[in-house]
């Protein structure tokens, strides 16, 4: 609905209403009717239909019936000489520009036609194609052109077509003839396996013949075959066709044989410019000679569940040592020395062992995680037990770059010995430009330890939920002292009273220009309107239903 207020808003440019345009008038009118209320007033289907049997229309003419423009011969096409048969139609709306006065969308410049014809989806533009030769031109030369992602969703975009209308081979040809050399982007999630290899086949059609003729080559930089059987067969492996330009690779949930492993993994190498890859979800356990064959440019790296043999980690720490990004989660590692080889990766910057478990726990190694990782900006140990005092010690030492730190535990492990102690937890506030953290159901957490790591002000983020040792004290300060703080998770802490919840009204009341809004069970963030999230449910603060307050004029409700 946004594009089509769009196109309205071209229209109004030239100061006219076209009759042969009428807006849809409810929110449930799709763009896919934009190619019907934009064309010439006569009755002839758009329906696509191949360019052999393509019956270009006399559109200049409104009063034309659709029997007589279809029989009509066809003719040298000629805007001027259209122009000066064309009847005009009678309207206060009508202008002059350049000495033609502008009564329909047939008299609009191209500049303008292209504009509007680039507000709508790809099934319309080969409805517009077919129009007449006018509009068949100003899609082959402005519209095609901004089509730079090949994907389901963009064929299939409407509530219309994902209730009866089916993508099929021809289309995904038509578009690949098309946009073919603009194309950056291919996601073939959403396809059927024969779309998928209809798709890998016109893309090696095309680029044969584009090296056959010397053509520019397309730079398609991303590719997604997540969860798809594309690469069983070498002659559709779309990766080995696209390894020169490809930058980002997702083969997530592939299905495939394990003994296609090495020959996927050899394709992934031969991508010199490869900066992003995941193969996170495999169905086969990883082997060092795959690891081996990663390029080195690998900047982003998403392993997350997936099955390891030994010396995996040593083989990746050795081929990828310049990793910026590297997410792990719910592995299992065979002893502490397997993860502290991350710390030989000195150029991360993030890092993710979420979820993660540790066999052989109480191995020789009595090395730290975080010693070499001086560039390290954010990390995620979400429910990872493994971590210890040690590891925190040696994260404020070594890691002053720290922005967002994780190290939640599980609600259920609250009856479990905590394994952060005091010390450790104090040791957070070394860290100076920490503005993320979330330290959920640490049940060491105290008022003097929360006071120390906010004493810095630059919170923005805070999690506390579970902690059950905060109290009203360390609350009040912490929402005084951090004035860029927006968001703040206070729930099931019993020690809260009703003093935290008169702190958050004053606070409101001194940001006049803010509003708050509790809807359900989070704050929601209003349009155009600075955000903040208190969240204080099953605290001590008892209460039966919503409080609601108008401090500035503006209406403020909260619920516990």
């Amino acid at each position: 609905m946004g594009r089509i207020k769009e196109i309205d808003v071209l229209l109004k440019t030239y100061n006219i209403v076209p009759t042969a345009y009428t807006a849809p008038q409810n929110a449930e009118a799709s763009r896919m009717n934009i190619a019907y209320n934009l064309r010439p007033t006569t009755t002839a289907q758009l329906d696509y239909c191949p360019p052999s049997k393509r019956k270009y229309l006399d559109v200049s003419q409104s009063n034309v019936p659709s029997s007589t423009a279809r029989t009509e011969k066809r003719r040298k096409f000629s805007p001027k000489a259209e122009l000066k048969k064309a009847k005009p139609i009678t309207t206060r709306n009508t202008v002059e520009t350049n000495g033609i006065k502008i009564t329909s969308i047939n008299h609009l410049p191209n500049e303008i036609l292209a504009q509007i014809f680039s507000k709508v989806g790809i099934p319309d533009l080969l409805r517009l194609e077919i129009v007449c030769r006018r509009w068949a031109s100003v899609v082959s030369e402005h519209a095609w052109n901004e089509v730079d992602t090949l994907s389901a969703e963009m064929l299939i975009h409407d509530p219309r077509y994902k209730a009866g209308y089916t993508v099929g081979i021809y289309h995904i040809r038509s578009l690949l003839n098309r946009c073919f050399r603009y194309l950056k982007k291919i996601y073939l999630a959403g396809f059927s396996d024969m779309l998928k290899t209809v798709i890998c086949l016109e893309l090696k059609c095309q680029l044969n013949s584009a090296i056959y003729q010397a053509k520019s080559l397309p730079a398609i930089e991303e590719i997604d075959a997540s969860k798809s059987l594309i690469l069983v067969s070498g002659e559709h492996k779309i990766i080995k066709l696209l390894s020169n330009t490809l930058k980002v690779v997702k083969v997530q949930g592939v299905y495939m044989p394990s003994t296609c492993q090495s020959e996927l993994f050899e394709e992934i190498g031969k991508c010199n410019q490869l900066q992003s890859l995941d193969i996170s979800e495999i169905n086969f356990r990883l082997v060092p000679s795959s690891i081996e064959k990663l390029p080195q440019s690998l900047l982003n790296l998403n392993m997350s569940r997936c099955e390891m043999s030994g010396g995996c980690v040593a083989r990746l720490v050795e081929k990828c040592h310049e990793l910026r990004v590297l997410t792990s989660t719910n592995n299992c590692f065979r002893g502490r020395g397997a993860i502290n080889m991350f710390k030989r990766m000195s150029r991360l910057e993030e890092l993710d062992l979420s979820h993660c478990d540790i066999l052989q726990l109480n191995d020789e190694t009595n090395d730290n995680l975080f010693d070499g990782l001086k560039y390290l900006r954010k990390l995620w140990l979400s429910k990872s037990d493994f971590i210890d005092d040690m590891d925190l010690f040696s994260l404020s030492s070594n890691c002053k770059e720290l922005e967002e730190l994780n190290i939640d535990r599980s609600a259920n492990d609250i009856l479990r010995p905590a394994i952060l102690t005091f010390y450790s937890l104090q040791q957070l506030a070394k860290l100076r430009k920490l503005s993320i953290i979330h330290m959920s159901n640490q049940i060491n957490l105290d008022d003097n330890i929360l006071m120390s790591i906010a004493e810095h002000s630059v919170l923005e983020e805070l999690h506390i939920a579970g902690c059950s040792r905060i109290t009203n004290k360390a609350i009040i300060y912490v929402l005084n002292t951090c004035k860029n703080l927006h968001t703040l998770n206070a729930s099931n802490i019993p020690l809260l009273t009703f003093a935290s919840l008169k702190e958050v009204f004053r606070i409101m009341k001194s940001h006049p220009n803010e509003k708050f809004v509790k809807n359900g069970q989070s704050f929601s963030m209003l349009p155009d309107m600075k955000f903040k999230r208190f969240i204080f449910e099953n605290t001590g603060i008892h209460l039966t239903k919503a409080i609601k307050r108008t401090i500035n004029g503006i209406v403020i409700e909260i619920t516990f």
